[in-house]
């Protein structure tokens, strides 16, 4: 974990997080910290003090916290991973069995050539149901003016009218519930 430094930037300490987390990934993996966990935990309670003073030091500034729960979730989970395993070591020696979690399964090519084709699918199918949604609302708006006796010039004003306010939402990009 990176300690801060007295007047150290949090955009330092952000990139310093960063480049030791690029060295180091597998601390924001909750399998491997409960696999060290288990295999070193006499060896964490032994050093409880310090992996909580070393917590509580990182966690000194929480404006640099919220930002890295905002912006970097994985970055604040790496960090913290001493103070996560210590509470695994904990558990274990209060004798709590835990389970492994289940290491996340690497897509093959294949799949993940599968998962974006699937991707490309909804949002085509997304884009077709509003369009499909709003020419809908075009041909009943026109149905709605059937109703009243207006001159062709009047009719048209307001049909253009009705026609820019239901298309004006056209401008606004379609998302899906996870963007990769």
């Amino acid at each position: 974990m990176h300690t801060p430094c007295p007047g150290e930037t949090r955009t330092q300490r952000f990139r310093a997080l960063t480049r030791d987390y690029e060295v180091l990934p597998q601390y924001g993996d909750d399998g491997f910290v409960e696999q060290y966990a288990k295999r070193h935990h006499e060896e964490l309670l032994r050093a409880k003090s310090d992996i909580l003073q070393e917590d509580h030091a990182f966690k000194q500034d929480p404006y640099f916290i919220a930002y890295l729960k905002a912006v970097a979730p994985r970055l604040l989970r790496w960090a913290t991973w001493r103070a996560r395993a210590l509470q695994i070591a904990e558990r274990l020696d209060a004798g709590e069995v835990l389970s492994l979690a289940p290491a996340k399964r690497k897509l093959t090519p294949e799949e993940f050539r599968a998962h974006l084709l699937r991707r490309q699918q909804v949002q085509a199918d997304d884009k077709i149901a509003l369009a499909q949604d709003r020419i809908e609302a075009v041909l009943k708006a026109r149905k709605f003016l059937d109703q009243y006796d207006l001159d062709e010039e009047e009719r048209q004003k307001y049909e253009n009218e009705l026609t820019a306010d239901l298309l004006a939402g056209e401008e606004q990009p379609t998302t899906t519930h996870k963007q990769l």
